[in-house]
């Protein structure tokens, strides 16, 4: 998923796990990611049976745009979905 974002933007994405159990990672330049990163807030919710992740990004500078990758883990599965933000 790729969005095209101005400056001040604020990009949305949100990773969904069937499994409450699952654990649920972001990164970013292979980095993982959390709310103490600068432009940064992950919100974990439940949602029904579902685990959800949301990861907020506020595009201040274009060092904020690029590839994150949201990690859903399971043991021994793991999924990996990919989100680009580009300027518009």
């Amino acid at each position: 998923t790729t969005v095209h974002t101005r400056h001040d933007d604020i990009a949305h994405f949100t990773c969904t796990s069937r499994d409450q159990t699952a654990s649920i990672t972001w990164k970013r330049e292979r980095k993982d990611l959390s709310n103490s990163d600068l432009g940064v807030a992950v919100l974990e919710t439940k949602n029904g049976g579902n685990m959800e992740s949301h990861l907020f990004v506020a595009v201040t500078d274009d060092d904020l745009r690029g590839k994150y990758v949201c990690i859903s883990s399971d043991k021994p599965d793991e999924v990996l979905r990919t989100f680009v933000i580009e300027s518009k």
